[in-house]
């Protein structure tokens, strides 16, 4: 989890098709820095429990800063959109269990920290 201000600058996929965002950057001395785990060009999945990959970059970014709760939980993956969203990315019934799986032990875990999934090109 997140405390606000979390200074992660987000963007729109570049790629219109894939829709969702990344993160563009991370600024120092805010919760995101001192977390370590997120880095520039991650792509964010889920916030809390909600599944946000693909989504309207509006939508996403509303979600963000329209939330009440003073630490926020965020999920990334780690890779391109290509690898995403692509033909060979994961399936939207696959990313579902995976954020409801992720909320499941969140709520478990009380402390724990942002989740980035890796990428790894060898699967």
């Amino acid at each position: 989890h997140l405390s606000r201000p979390m200074g992660i600058l987000f963007e729109e996929n570049f790629d219109v098709q894939h829709g969702g965002a990344f993160v563009a950057e991370i600024n120092e001395g805010c919760s995101a820095a001192a977390d370590g785990s997120i880095c520039r060009g991650d792509q964010l999945i889920a916030i809390g429990e909600k599944r946000v990959s693909g989504m309207d970059f509006e939508e996403v970014m509303k979600l963000i800063v329209g939330g009440v709760e003073m630490k926020t939980k965020l999920s990334f993956f780690r890779g391109p959109a290509e690898s995403l969203y692509g033909p060979s990315g994961a399936s939207l019934e696959w990313l579902d269990e995976f954020v409801a799986e992720r909320g499941e032990e969140a709520a478990l875990v009380e402390d724990s920290e942002s989740e980035v999934v890796p990428y790894n090109e060898d699967v």
